[in-house]
């Protein structure tokens, strides 16, 4: 399935693409409200905070859903094709096929990656734990976008901006002209796509980086707008 396997583009696309499926569904539960008009008719500072607070709680929820969508979709199909869950070793090896020619041994999940050692102790809880983190950061990357539509003044424009702070964190090392290790990853990527063959973060850092980063935008953003509102 997505995130596990390394043949094809299916995994790259879903991941390039979680921030504008996200956006989708919960990005703009504020905004609808603010174009609408009916922004207006709450003019007490507590519903505006309330507004708020729900608008993020909302986007949260809408966004996480969008993002195990196709990702549990695959699933299903991957388990109807073809049900395979037994531990395959991440450790490369030479083996000799049955025509006498050499080749590496297959490897789902390396070793130095932070999923496996808990794909050694129970390949279901991991796939369990990835879908929470694939809900976890696409809830964030849609709340991205409705702290975004706080300050917008137009329609859609904040669909666009968890889309577009994905692509600066993942080419940062390209565009900081060398300031930043090229071989810094500042995307979820490194934490979600777990078959990929360059991760080799722990699980703090990449965790630090899918979760932490987008949530202190997303409270950064709260806070100027409540900050706004009360001025």
């Amino acid at each position: 399935m997505m995130l596990f396997s390394q043949d094809g583009n299916g995994s790259i696309l879903y991941m390039y693409l979680l921030p504008i499926v996200a956006a989708l569904l919960g990005g703009s539960v504020f905004a609808r409200e603010k174009f609408s008009g009916r922004l207006r008719e709450l003019e007490p500072r507590p519903s505006r905070s309330s507004l708020l607070n729900t608008s993020l709680c909302s986007g949260f929820i809408l966004g996480g859903l969008a993002g195990v969508s196709p990702l549990l979709i695959n699933l299903v199909f991957a388990v109807a094709k073809a049900p395979h869950m037994s531990f395959i070793s991440g450790r490369s090896t030479v083996i000799s096929n049955p025509n006498g020619k050499k080749a590496m041994s297959y490897v789902l999940i390396e070793e130095h990656n932070w999923a496996y050692p808990l794909y050694k102790f129970s390949q279901p809880l991991l796939v369990v734990l990835v879908f929470l983190s694939v809900f976890v950061v696409a809830g964030l990357l849609a709340d991205i976008a409705v702290g975004a539509s706080f300050f917008s003044r137009y329609k859609h424009v904040e669909l666009l901006v968890p889309f577009v702070l994905f692509l600066i964190a993942w080419y940062a090392p390209e565009i900081s002209g060398g300031l930043l290790p090229y071989d810094l990853d500042l995307s979820y990527m490194e934490f979600l796509y777990v078959a990929l063959m360059t991760v080799n973060g722990a699980f703090i850092p990449s965790l630090m980086k899918a979760v932490v980063l987008p949530g202190t935008i997303v409270v950064v953003l709260a806070v100027l707008k409540k900050r706004r509102d009360d001025a």
